[in-house]
């Protein structure tokens, strides 16, 4: 995770952080100045408010539902979700978040108790001002569990402010994936951007056509989807350019062979530049 940002601050502002008490987190809120940083650290976490009011690093699902009431203003949230086994699996049933603009969750499904808390965590938050959301989660997955990170972007877009996605996923449930990317919530989005390995195809280039999904899409980047052929992409974005009103204007995907010159230049021709990743993305841990 990105270092926390440094500011400029009062003498006042610059005190030591505290260590993170499971028991007293609710102590946080009192102890913590409006531009002080926030250490909350245990043996194997390590979440930090900084002075700009992001939340970041490390932590259990139930350290940051207790940091998340502590954040102040217009907030973001870029955290790793770990797994401690013996952890209580109790979240509430809301966790309303309506101070988060930017959402970035991380983790991996190696341990499915641990996929079941996140999933718990994704039914209870609420953060219907959030602008960008991310969710890399990549590793074996479940329909279940992809199905609760859709209905999670759905409920989270419901109220219009939604305006950037960004998943890293198995995709191993693509009837979700479709029928989020048809869904009225979707049309918010103008920005997407979708790392697989997964042949999602069909999923992708039965939306792209039709100008009433996806309406106000700008980007799209398409990562590691190598099965997915220039040539029928293009033909995609040219029915959706025919229909009128595309406001899609940068295009992204993997080709390891690259893009003719014949392709880019007839997307140019409907205002978009197509480009392409030469080589599959493999995720450093």
């Amino acid at each position: 995770m990105p270092s926390a940002l440094k500011t400029k601050s009062s003498n006042s502002s610059r005190r030591a952080s505290g260590p993170y008490d499971r028991r007293g987190d609710a102590s946080l809120n009192r102890r913590k100045n409006a531009g002080q940083e926030s250490a909350l650290t245990t043996s194997n976490t390590e979440l930090k408010i900084t002075r700009s009011r992001a939340l970041k690093g490390h932590g259990t699902v139930q350290e940051i539902v207790a940091c998340i009431p502590t954040l102040r203003g217009n907030s973001s949230v870029e955290v790793k979700v770990m797994y401690e086994p013996g952890q209580p699996p109790v979240i509430p049933k809301a966790v309303i978040a309506p101070q988060i603009r930017s959402l970035v969750l991380s983790g991996n499904s190696s341990h499915i108790k641990g996929r079941e808390l996140f999933m718990q965590f994704l039914n209870a938050l609420r953060v219907p001002n959030a602008k960008m959301i991310a969710i890399l989660w990549p590793g074996r997955s479940t329909s279940e569990f992809e199905d609760t990170i859709y209905s999670f972007l759905t409920k989270a877009g419901s109220s219009g402010n939604l305006q950037t996605v960004i998943l890293s996923l198995q995709c191993c449930y693509r009837p979700g994936l479709k029928d989020y990317l048809r869904s009225p919530e979707a049309e918010h989005l103008v920005s997407l951007s979708l790392h697989t390995n997964a042949d999602v195809e069909a999923e992708i280039l039965c939306v792209l056509p039709h100008r009433h999904w996806l309406f106000n899409l700008e980007d799209l980047t398409l990562r590691n989807a190598n099965n997915i052929k220039p040539r029928f992409f293009l033909e995609a974005l040219e029915k959706r350019h025919a229909g009128g009103r595309s406001k899609l204007s940068s295009v992204r995907i993997t080709a390891v062979k690259g893009l003719s010159k014949a392709v880019v230049e007839r997307a140019r021709a409907i205002g978009i530049e197509f480009e392409c990743f030469r080589s599959v993305y493999v995720k450093e841990d």
